[in-house]
């Protein structure tokens, strides 16, 4: 039969005994932790407002034409004829599967929208940056199904009237979710970073519209990220995992 042994030292260290001092590699691991643990971004991952109705202006659609706040049924289904299915990712592919995302969308150059939403869409920029603690000028272009725009950094969503339950938005960095109810405020404005992930929960009723912009800032400036406005701890076991490599003085 076989057997296994098993060896078990105990050790004790006595109160008069000096404690073994730190090694210059776990000082140079420790000082880095500290230092990172006290890094305090400004703002948040993502962020959510309310509007008002008097900062929505008209839309029209081509070959449907002017689009009445809020969306009714008939309208809706005016819409849908001209938009074609949205797709979603799985790894490095994309696929239409209504039974994972019902969604329909159109492209920025179906759109035609009153001149008045520069100056709406001038003030959630100024927002975004006050909510996501960015200090550069921000800028929003209406999304495109194929491009990104320079110094891309997150999305802006314009949530526009209409009656609809379920549809919550939710984003999530790191260990933080917030979710955001777009059934209970309408119009609203959500923002987020794009480092970070997110996900429109299934509508169980009603429609849900938007309009999408991608946010960016100068390419000149440093890119702002989701990473460093997230609350909660994790900067030391980040830190240690990613200094573990690092060699020790006989490597040297």
């Amino acid at each position: 039969m076989a057997r296994q042994l098993v060896f078990v030292a105990s050790f004790h260290r006595t109160t008069d005994a000096p404690a073994p001092s730190e090694s210059p590699l776990d000082e140079i691991k420790n000082g880095l932790c500290d230092a990172l643990d006290r890094i305090k971004a400004a703002g948040s991952f993502a962020a959510f407002a309310k509007l008002t109705e008097s900062s929505l202006y008209p839309i029209s659609v081509r070959d449907v034409g002017h689009v009445a706040l809020p969306l009714g049924e008939d309208s809706a289904q005016q819409l849908i004829e001209k938009a074609r299915q949205a797709p979603y990712g799985k790894g490095t592919e994309t696929f239409v599967d209504t039974s994972v995302r019902n969604t329909w969308e159109l492209d920025a150059a179906q759109l035609e929208l009153h001149p008045q939403w520069e100056s709406t869409i001038s003030a959630a920029c100024k927002l975004v940056a006050q909510q996501l603690g960015i200090t550069a000028p921000v800028r929003a272009e209406l999304y495109k199904i194929t491009e990104k725009i320079p110094g891309m950094f997150g999305a802006l969503v314009i949530c526009l009237p209409s009656e609809h339950q379920g549809g919550d938005l939710v984003v999530k960095q790191r260990d933080v979710t917030k979710t955001f109810k777009t059934s209970e405020v309408r119009p609203s404005m959500a923002c987020w970073f794009s480092d970070g992930t997110h996900e429109v929960l299934p509508v169980t009723s009603g429609i849900r519209w938007g309009l999408t912009y991608n946010l960016g800032i100068s390419p000149q400036v440093n890119r702002p990220s989701a990473a460093m406005r997230c609350t909660g701890t994790g900067w030391c076991s980040r830190c240690t995992a990613c200094l573990a490599g690092l060699p020790g003085p006989e490597q040297r």
